[in-house]
């Protein structure tokens, strides 16, 4: 019995020990481990399932808030429309093609979509969809794809903030914590803010 308590309370002290080590690992990124433990568990569920704006209408949700998401809608294509040049540049550059082409392989599809919660109708606002192959961008478009590799999503009062840049580095980590922002899977993470970091580096 004593020799058990002796290897429970090693095992204990190893566990503490680790918790230390990663915390102090994740305090530049202004993490702990119990936040990388919350975002694990908010990547178990997603939203991509939920039914699209155009299935809703205003007799649904009242003129007001159905004009006003159906705006936000508008503003959030117009700017990622915006990102076409963008997307040209990059595929008219080898260096940048050959480095997407290491990073994602032959092929990788991002969906990203925005979300609205009521208390009768759940439902996606802004729908997206990136492809590339062999490094060249060859889907950038509205919809949702039939598969995808990745999902970005954004509680919709976050997409027009965040496609504008408005969101500073601290509070996007507190809207992700709080997930509001998900990017499934998690080991997409870096991937995915490679990719969009991409496009932002050719402004």
């Amino acid at each position: 019995m004593e020799r058990l308590l002796i290897g429970l309370g090693v095992v204990a002290g190893v566990i503490i020990v680790a918790l230390l080590v990663v915390n102090y690992l994740l305090t530049p990124y202004g993490l702990t481990v119990f936040d990388v433990i919350t975002i694990l568990f908010n990547s178990f569920s997603s939203s991509a399932s939920l039914q699209s704006f155009n299935s809703i209408s205003s007799e649904d949700l009242g003129e007001e808030v159905y004009n006003q998401l159906r705006d936000d809608r508008i503003d959030a294509i117009n700017t990622v429309e915006s990102w076409r040049s963008d997307v040209e540049d990059v595929n008219n550059d080898p260096e940048m093609v050959s480095a997407i082409k290491a990073e994602f392989g032959e092929e990788f599809t991002l969906y990203m979509f925005s979300y609205y919660y009521a208390d009768q109708f759940s439902f996606k606002v802004f729908e997206w969809t990136m492809s590339q192959e062999n490094g060249l961008i060859t889907v950038f478009e509205e919809g949702m794809p039939e598969s995808y590799d990745a999902t970005v999503e954004l509680n919709n009062e976050l997409v027009i903030p965040l496609l504008d840049g408005e969101l500073a580095e601290d509070e996007l980590l507190s809207q992700v914590k709080q997930g509001n922002v998900k990017i499934i899977p998690v080991t997409m993470l870096s991937k995915t803010v490679s990719l969009f970091q991409r496009f932002s580096s050719t402004n």
